[in-house]
């Protein structure tokens, strides 16, 4: 046990020395250490049984507490006049509770100032609070807890927020740019520079590069050269700039001279803009002016079988074409008429047995003829 107050003092405070001041000084640690919720009430327990005792025991009107950073704690002071040093500090003033929750007391009489100081049991427990500290502080101090940075991550993340939002139904889900967004945002705490700005602006360029990269190398849904990825996002600016500036949509030939492009790779980067997202094959065209339209599934063509055999056809238009009239003739009434053998011999003028012949030569000859085709 120490018998010294402690020194490096972070923050003070001063309370009248009554009653209530014991929930004034469990408010004022609550704000000034952070500390997991069974640590937090064995802090209030010791501070409050230290305040009673110097209400008991001292003619003091009022009593000083300071919080005091260590390497794996926190210690916790209270002081206020007195005549002398504390007596018998094996009894009185909750010295059980203090001797079993603190990781180590002690007491000190100085100059008419008596102090009493605990130190928080558990080490990796506690950290002071760091809401007080500015951004530069923060910084400076984000390897000493974890703490620190996760306070400026809470006080930078509805601006990566707002930023991600900027990028949304390019063809990545909300949650996946906020998280895009949350990891640039630590990475920008990690490697910022005082002497390149403002933290703000340094994390908000940091988001903004991470999240571009995302959409460049995840958001397409079809492959699109980079130089043509970058082209297409540079159109779509220039067109919300340029629209602004004339109060109407500009023409292709006012985004290239913007642009100072041409006006064919102004139209090549507009023609890519859909290649972010595929569309379900339920949902309605683009240009549908109706969400309750038909679906694009319903506007695909079908295969068409006729198109199958088109090369077919034309081979045997070329065979038929080899075979003598009569025969031509015959073949014709046969397959494209549906007529009997009886009903050609009768159209032509021979018998039916002279039409099966004939019939069948021209068949071995027409699949002669496909074959050498093939």
């Amino acid at each position: 046990m120490g018998d010294r107050a402690p020194t490096g003092l972070i923050e003070t405070s001063s309370f009248d020395l009554r009653p209530g001041s014991a929930s004034e000084i469990r408010a004022f640690l609550a704000q000034s250490v952070r500390l997991d919720s069974m640590r937090a009430a064995e802090v209030a327990l010791i501070a409050t049984e230290l305040v009673a005792n110097a209400i008991q025991h001292a003619e003091a009107e009022t009593v000083d507490v300071t919080v005091e950073a260590k390497d794996v704690s926190v210690r916790i002071s209270v002081s206020h006049p007195a005549n002398g040093p504390l007596g018998q500090v094996t009894k009185g003033f909750g010295f059980r509770i203090v001797e079993s929750m603190a990781r180590a007391w002690g007491t000190s009489h100085e100059d008419g100032i008596l102090t009493v100081w605990f130190e928080t049991r558990t080490p990796g427990a506690v950290s002071l609070s760091p809401t007080d500290l500015d951004d530069d502080e923060l910084v400076g101090r984000i390897d000493e807890d974890p703490v620190f940075v996760e306070e400026l991550i809470r006080r930078y993340q509805p601006l990566a927020s707002s930023i991600a939002r900027r990028y949304r139904g390019k063809g990545i889900q909300d949650d996946d740019l906020e998280q895009v967004a949350l990891m640039a945002l630590m990475k920008a705490i990690h490697r910022y520079d005082a002497s390149r700005g403002a933290l703000r602006s340094f994390a908000s360029v940091t988001v903004s590069g991470e999240l571009k990269r995302q959409l460049r190398d995840r958001g397409w849904s079809i492959h699109v050269p980079r130089g043509l990825q970058e082209r297409s996002m540079a159109v779509t600016r220039s067109t919300q700039e340029v629209t602004q500036r004339l109060g109407r949509v500009p023409t292709i030939s006012e985004i290239a001279a913007d642009l100072g492009m041409s006006r064919e790779e102004v139209a090549e980067a507009m023609s890519v803009v859909h290649g972010y997202r595929a569309l379900s094959l339920d949902s309605p065209p683009i240009d549908s002016a109706s969400p309750s339209g038909p679906a694009l599934i319903e506007m695909l063509g079908e295969l068409d079988g006729s198109l199958v055999d088109a090369a077919t056809r034309t081979s045997l238009d070329q065979a038929l074409q080899s075979l003598p009239e009569r025969e031509r003739l015959i073949v014709y009434l046969r397959f494209y008429e549906d007529m009997t053998q009886s009903e050609i011999a009768d159209v032509i003028g021979v018998s039916q047995m002279q039409i099966s012949r004939l019939l069948a030569r021209s068949l071995s000859e027409l699949s002669d003829h496909l074959s050498q085709e093939v």
